[in-house]
């Protein structure tokens, strides 16, 4: 039965899901006895700016939020971050998938050039209006 089939891979995927995040915490959790990331903290606007920036270069290296997204949540429930810092790495993230519409715009025509400035533009200001 296709029905069952296609529901049993939704619920495996979703399992997965879940599954890698427990082992990223716990990952977390022993990396954590050796190296303190919480000595990096930073607060205010500075801090901000950095851990947006941070979040925003995590993003574009890996090609993608969710997995930034993903660390960023692992990292804070196990103590690693502080919850502005957090914050400002899910900014950075949201600027980071930027980089796939300016990596297409590269051999685009005048439109799509405008189309992925207007996507740049949108992202850079959102984050900015966030902060």
């Amino acid at each position: 039965n296709r029905l069952v089939k296609g529901i049993g891979f939704i619920l495996a995927g979703i399992g997965f899901l879940f599954l890698g995040i427990y082992y990223m915490k716990h990952g977390f959790d022993a990396f954590s006895t050796q190296f303190d990331m919480t000595r990096y903290a930073m607060s205010g606007l500075l801090g901000l700016l950095v851990y947006t920036l941070v979040g925003t270069v995590a993003t574009v290296v890996m090609q993608s939020s969710h997995a930034t997204m993903v660390l960023t949540i692992t990292a804070l429930s196990a103590g690693q971050v502080s919850y502005e810092n957090a914050l400002a790495l899910t900014i950075g993230a949201n600027i980071g998938t930027t980089i796939t519409a300016i990596l297409g715009a590269i051999t685009a025509n005048y439109q799509g050039k405008r189309l992925a400035l207007a996507h740049v533009t949108f992202k850079i200001v959102t984050a900015t209006v966030t902060i």
